[in-house]
């Protein structure tokens, strides 16, 4: 996945494959370019000070996903409801400012 700038890597074995994407920074955002899909997920750390992002294909927005659990939860994995099939770009953007948004992963299917 690209990243725009205001993302940091963190390191632990608490997160899936060791690594994730991390920030506060509204507008941020995530890509991944030549997509085919009609359903996307993406695999996030949940807790009670985590903020929120939009998800987009083509820019068009998809889904609004909040990270926000009362309770810790590392490797979250947040399906989004399917939709028409489409190929193209898939942008994670942060939409909540100052509250922790951690990425791990992004997960798409054509079904």
């Amino acid at each position: 996945m690209g990243a725009s700038s205001g993302w940091t890597r963190s390191t632990s074995s608490v997160f899936y494959r060791g690594t994730a994407t991390v920030t506060t920074k509204a507008g941020v955002y995530l890509s991944r370019t030549g997509a085919a899909l009609s359903r996307v997920a993406i695999v996030a750390t949940k807790c009670p000070t985590c903020g929120s992002v939009r998800v987009y294909v083509n820019n068009v927005a998809v889904g609004t996903v909040s990270l926000y659990n009362a309770k810790l939860q590392y490797r979250a994995v947040i399906a989004l409801p399917a939709f028409g099939y489409r190929s193209g770009t898939v942008v994670v953007k942060v939409t909540s400012s100052g509250k922790l948004v951690q990425i791990d992963g992004l997960g798409t299917s054509r079904a």
